[in-house]
């Protein structure tokens, strides 16, 4: 099969990753609306921390971004290394942005935790993809 015609998927996730991964996707969407429509805010998440929404767009984003890209990689074969390398770079920005760039922004170290602990929840969320949810695409020979 010549390159032109080779799928570019060289791994394909089970249908429980796949499903859990959009669940997850889809609950950070709604947190990140929580934001700005009082209505779609959770009550446990207020009474465990009342500041939560004043925070959850670091953590929704931080995760949205290095999820989506790194389900992505994973579909198209990119070795985890680089994923993990993703995940520290996104780290690395929330935390000098949040601690030492006032440009547009307040310097607050909880929005740097708050983007940390999204970077490493999905971190986490791709390892076990990774680990667990990925199986060869069949379509596509010699992977």
């Amino acid at each position: 099969m010549s390159n032109a015609t080779r799928p570019a998927l060289r791994r394909v996730p089970t249908p429980v990753a796949a499903l859990a991964f959009l669940l997850l996707f889809a609950v950070h969407a709604v947190l990140l609306v929580g934001r700005k429509r009082p209505d779609w805010r959770s009550d446990a998440l207020l009474a465990f921390d009342a500041g939560f929404y004043s925070h959850v767009s670091n953590f929704a984003l931080s995760y949205v971004l290095v999820a989506g890209i790194g389900y992505m990689w994973l579909m198209l074969g990119v070795r985890m290394r680089l994923v993990w390398t993703l995940g520290a770079a996104c780290a690395a920005a929330n935390v000098v942005y949040e601690l030492w760039i006032p440009i547009l922004n307040t310097p607050d170290p909880r929005d740097a935790v708050y983007g940390l602990t999204g970077t490493a929840l999905a971190m986490g969320v791709l390892l076990t993809i990774d680990r667990s949810g990925m199986r060869a695409n069949p379509a596509c020979p010699g992977t």
